[in-house]
């Protein structure tokens, strides 16, 4: 009798074990937050967005902000997932765009790809998500 009660407690425990594992994972993916940044390269006009439940919602509100200048060729130039995304600009309307961990990490790869394309290229903006 002992071991038939120690074998479906022992069973019930793993189960419950695994549904608060499952429950914790779900909850890790539905912490994640995006951020994206879109950019008219005719006009320089930009727009960005951050702490998005979903890349969809933050690219439609980086593309909103940046086509309300005006612009008419504004484009997500670049998205992140819990992270950081810079948009490097320079010469003639070049551009290039980068994402890390952190800001540093984003305008390093940012300065790099626009450098390949154009000259003098420098930061025009940048977004991070709060985790």
């Amino acid at each position: 009798m002992k071991s038939v009660i120690f074998r479906r407690t022992g069973f019930a425990v793993a189960v419950f074990s695994f549904i608060l594992t499952l429950a914790g994972y779900q909850g890790a993916l539905a912490a994640d937050r995006y951020a994206a940044i879109a950019y008219s390269p005719s006009t320089g006009a930009y727009g960005s967005s951050y702490d998005y439940p979903s890349r969809a919602a933050a690219e439609q509100k980086a593309f909103q902000t940046c086509a309300r200048s005006g612009a008419r060729d504004c484009r997500i130039a670049v998205w992140v997932r819990n992270g950081c995304a810079v948009l490097a600009v320079g010469s003639g309307g070049g551009y290039g765009a980068g994402t890390g961990s952190n800001k540093g990490a984003a305008q390093n790869q940012a300065i790099g790809i626009c450098s390949r394309y154009t000259r003098n290229c420098g930061i025009k903006t940048w977004t991070c998500t709060g985790r």
